[in-house]
């Protein structure tokens, strides 16, 4: 399934602020995945990159996402989809008790620095030694920059945030770290 057909299928299902060019990268990085990987998504909300990541995701992989908020919009879409693997609840405590390795997580919560900083130092024990990390909202204004830009300065990781996507100016706020 392509990502415009991803778009088209999850537009039909709830609203968010995933854009294409975003379901594009996670396509990208999802497509990668094999059987028994996990994908986890902290920050949920209306469970539209959720949903993208659900029906696109190879078979076998596991998906999981936590968000605090309880929105009746995706509560609807999870029930009518049959979507498991969410967890209602603050991410750091998901985090104090998750026993999986994870080979692709999309970090979408609270965009403060605090809550980036949080947020990176909770999941980062839990992923895959050549794990990738998206950070959603990388230019959005908020904390995500400086957090995602502090927390992995001294770190041997790749950090790709890409202005440009085949020749023209990238319409993604998607900052990709490769561990």
């Amino acid at each position: 399934m392509t990502a415009q057909d991803l778009v088209s299928l999850v537009d039909t299902k709830t609203v968010g602020w995933f854009n294409l060019y975003d379901v594009e990268i996670q396509q990208e990085e999802l497509q990668k995945l094999k059987s028994g990987n996990v994908y986890m998504e902290v920050g949920v909300n209306r469970g539209y990159s959720f949903a993208c990541a659900w029906f696109g995701r190879p078979e076998g992989v596991e998906v999981y996402g936590v968000d605090i908020d309880n929105t009746p919009e995706r509560q609807r879409m999870f029930e009518a989809e049959n979507m498991t693997g969410f967890f209602h609840e603050p991410s750091q405590e998901l985090a104090k008790r998750w026993d999986k390795k994870i080979s692709l997580l999309l970090i979408d919560g609270d965009h403060s620095y605090e809550g980036v900083m949080a947020d990176l130092e909770s999941w980062l024990p839990h992923m895959k030694e050549s794990g990738v990390i998206l950070m959603h909202d990388h230019n959005s204004g908020t904390g995500v920059m400086q957090g995602t830009s502090m927390f992995f300065a001294n770190k041997n990781v790749k950090y790709d945030f890409p202005v440009m996507m085949n020749g023209q100016l990238s319409r993604s706020s998607i900052a990709r770290i490769q561990l």
